[in-house]
C-alpha cells in the first residue's frame, strides 16, 4: 500500500515540478497523518500510566516518538517526493547522532554515580564544603 501510494506521490511531484509549482499532497492524508499522530500521543500517555519500570517506560517512549519523528518528516518534510538522496541524509544525521549520545552515555559509568545514594552525598558534600568557604570568606 505505500509503495504504491509513494509511486502516485511522485507521479505527482515529477509533473508539480516540471511546471515550477510545489507538490502538494491530498487533504485526506493530513487527516491520515494527524490521526496517526494523536493516536500515538495516545500511546505515549498510556504508556507512561501503565507503571512500567523506567527503562522499559523510556524505551518504549522513545520509539514512539520515532515513529513520530518518521511521520512528521516523511509527510510534513515531504520526504516522500523527494530523491532518496536526502532521505540518507536525514537517516545517517540521526545515525550520528545517536552514536554520539551513545557514547555520551558510556561515559556514565567513569563518573562514578552508580546509584543515587552516591550522587546524593556528592552534592551535599559539596554544598556543605561550599557553604563552608563561603563562611570563611572575609567580606
Amino acid at each position: 500500500m505505500f509503495a504504491k501510494f509513494r509511486k502516485e506521490v511522485l507521479q505527482r511531484s515529477a509533473d508539480d515540478h516540471s511546471s515550477g509549482e510545489p507538490h502538494v499532497l491530498p487533504l485526506k492524508v493530513y487527516f491520515i497523518v494527524f490521526a496517526s499522530l494523536m493516536v500515538l500521543t495516545v500511546v505515549t500517555v498510556g504508556v507512561s500510566l501503565l507503571g512500567l519500570p523506567p527503562v522499559p517506560s523510556i524505551i518504549a517512549a522513545i520509539l514512539v516518538a520515532a515513529v513520530k519523528a518518521t511521520i512528521v518528516a516523511v509527510f510534513f518534510m515531504h520526504l516522500i517526493a523527494e530523491d532518496k538522496f536526502y532521505s540518507v541524509i536525514l537517516v545517517s544525521t540521526v545515525f550520528f547522532m545517536l552514536l554520539f549520545f551513545g557514547l555520551t552515555l558510556l561515559d556514565m559509568d567513569s563518573r562514578g554515580f552508580k546509584n543515587p545514594e552516591e550522587s546524593l552525598e556528592y552534592w551535599q558534600q559539596f554544598s556543605h564544603e561550599k557553604a563552608l568557604t563561603e563562611e570563611a570568606a572575609p567580606e
